[in-house]
């Protein structure tokens, strides 16, 4: 009896190391963000608690100490209370496993966690009726009358286990398969043995065992997929971009080039007062091609706001701001729209991404023109703001925008200007957000606009 007990720790220990060597693993490789990987490490912490619960009653035995008394009927309650778990986070991790592809039922999942609750119940019951085991005087563990429907509710659930999987075979890889059957026929084994052999607990084996074949097989598997099918998105998105750029830059130029032709020739006709209608006509076809050249710019900028990995650094956003407007000036000057802009001396600094951030001045600057007539007037304030943030606001003395328009106005697709795209204004409130920083609006129709947002100030430590 002595070696057994001796031989039955060392196992339940080296078993433990098996389990945390694995979990430690898992918690490293995987993301636990993942409901595949959630479960999988429940149940690596479900298999240490059964083990360890096993490794303190064996070390207990015979010791009549009172500690003893309380040590090994808590270790034994959670013996069998940790099974009942094991079967529920391995079921649903296998069910998850197969989810990746195929919708299960939800009918299946309740009938293999009611059996699973149902273990749970009889063994809390067991605690105070004995039908599992009892523990006499010593500490000395002897099995109950009912002590096989104990090994029995588990090899039901597992046989049950084998049947989704031979159900969802088709679903499953040849590999994911094998390992799962593997998963079932160790316990079930160790379980049988059990009912008939008195002595050292071959679940324990049989669930560590378990858990590292799993982890060796279908876990590193999986992982490996996640890594190739990250990649090839990667790749993908690489190759979109670079179709984007391409697409932009081969049909702008032409673009660009028939406006200018077309506002060229309807110039001269203008001027040689001949065919008013066709110069007219061409004036049209000139717009529409630096329309359609804006919106083709908008379309490459939307998803590369999104998808490319951008330097972010602490900067100075008011020498930024006097970049920006200093090359914007010369349009606004042509267009007779008069432009100034306040950077005062004491200005925060922001951390960001000065790419981005440009962009965001440029829309706005461009959405102020598009809306202020001739004689008119466009100013860029910056501050700090109350709470330290830097604050920034574009104003104009344009048409305005329609009361109705204003709470959609940074949506996709909204415009309040005829020919507009509706994106200009999206991606600066998708560039603020990304900031941490917030970005609203302020308009009378006929006295113009103003669009103000902030930026959390950046300290350096």
């Amino acid at each position: 009896m002595e070696s057994i007990n001796y031989i039955s720790v060392a196992l339940g220990v080296f078993c433990v190391a098996v389990s945390l060597i694995v979990l430690i693993a898992s918690l490293m490789k995987s993301d636990r963000r993942l409901t595949l990987n959630r479960f999988f490490i429940g149940f690596i912490i479900c298999n240490i608690g059964i083990v360890s619960s096993d490794v303190i009653a064996w070390l207990m035995t015979e010791n009549t100490q009172r500690y003893a008394f309380y040590l090994i009927r808590a270790a034994n309650f959670l013996h069998y209370a940790f099974g009942a778990l094991i079967l529920s986070a391995m079921t649903l991790y296998m069910l998850s496993f197969i989810e990746i592809k195929i919708k299960v039922p939800h009918q299946v999942k309740i009938m293999v966690l009611s059996l699973c609750a149902l273990s749970l119940l009889l063994t809390i019951i067991s605690q105070f009726t004995g039908m599992y085991y009892f523990i006499d005087e010593n500490n000395v563990y002897h099995r109950g009358e009912l002590f096989f429907l104990s090994q029995a509710l588990p090899i039901i659930g597992l046989a049950i286990n084998i049947g989704i999987v031979v159900f969802y075979r088709k679903t499953l890889e040849r590999k994911a398969s094998l390992f799962f059957l593997t998963y079932m026929i160790l316990p079930i084994t160790a379980l049988c043995i059990q009912i008939v052999f008195y002595g050292i607990t071959f679940i324990n084996i049989a669930s560590t065992l378990t858990a590292l074949i799993l982890y060796i097989g279908v876990q590193t598997e999986h992982s490996a997929q996640l890594a190739a099918e990250n990649a090839a998105l990667d790749r993908t998105n690489r190759l979109k971009a670079e179709m984007m750029e391409t697409i932009s830059h081969e049909a702008r130029t032409p673009l660009a080039v028939l406006a200018s032709y077309a506002s060229l020739v309807a110039l001269e006709m203008q001027e040689k007062n001949t065919d008013s209608q066709t110069a007219a006509d061409l004036d049209k076809v000139a717009h529409e091609a630096k329309r359609v050249a804006n919106l083709i710019d908008h379309m490459k900028n939307l998803p590369l706001q999104k998808e490319k990995v951008a330097q972010w650094t602490t900067l100075d956003f008011g020498s930024l701001a006097a970049q920006t407007a200093a090359l914007y000036r010369p349009i606004l000057e042509r267009a007779g729209v008069d432009f100034t802009i306040d950077i005062p001396a004491d200005l925060p600094p922001v951390y960001g991404n000065p790419e981005e951030l440009t962009q965001v001045i440029f829309n706005l600057l461009q959405n102020a023109k598009n809306h202020t007539a001739k004689g008119g007037k466009i100013t860029v304030e910056l501050s700090a703001g109350e709470n330290g943030e830097l604050r920034a606001a574009v104003s104009d003395t344009g048409l305005g925008i329609a009361p109705e328009l204003l709470p959609r106005i940074f949506e996709r697709g909204v415009s309040d200007s005829e020919g507009g795209t509706g994106i200009g204004l999206a991606i600066c409130k998708d560039i603020i957000d990304s900031h941490k920083g917030t970005i609203d609006i302020e308009s009378e129709p006929g006295k113009g606009t103003t669009i103000a947002f902030t930026l959390p100030a950046h300290w350096e430590v």
